[in-house]
């Protein structure tokens, strides 16, 4: 119920957010594609410093608070759902931020090494490859993320990485 909670009252903070903007200030946001959430853009811009500040200002549990859907990003598996924190980083290719998640304990889940190959950051994927959770990936072709996204050279990134 909390998550179902905190997942309306983000919607209508984004709602609310659309509404207070002007229109030149909603189509400069809309054509930069850019989040209005702190914690989502930090990741976004791979920003450790500001990231770490709003975690502990806030007291963030870094394995309960989620990237929600928002209106300028897309996620690979489920556009409906809200993502981990160290899944989006992985997704976002932001190394540093990765790092901190994956170093204080982030949880990992079934898509990660899938999402690591999405962001093309062949440290994230090698970090994972590493610790085992290629393995522990429901995504058996993991190869098919890039090639459905049209970046062959993710493709190839992760190709030469791995083997």
């Amino acid at each position: 119920i909390n998550k179902l909670r905190n997942y309306a009252e983000s919607v209508m903070n984004l709602l609310d957010y659309i509404q207070s903007l002007s229109i030149d200030e909603y189509k400069k946001k809309r054509d930069f594609g850019s989040p209005n959430d702190d914690v989502t853009l930090a990741i976004l811009n791979d920003d450790i410093e500001t990231l770490q500040s709003l975690i502990t200002t806030y007291k963030i549990d870094i394995n309960e608070y989620t990237i929600l859907p928002n209106l300028y990003q897309v996620f690979i598996y489920d556009k409906n759902k809200s993502q981990s924190l160290i899944n989006y980083a992985a997704e976002c290719g932001s190394l540093k931020c990765f790092k901190y998640l994956f170093l204080n304990h982030a949880t990992l889940t079934e898509y990660s090494f899938s999402y690591a190959i999405f962001g093309g950051n062949t440290e994230i994927i090698r970090i994972l490859d590493q610790n085992g959770y290629r393995k522990n990936s429901t995504v058996t072709d993991d190869y098919k993320v890039p090639v459905k996204y049209y970046n062959i050279k993710l493709y190839f990134n992760w190709k030469y990485t791995i083997n």
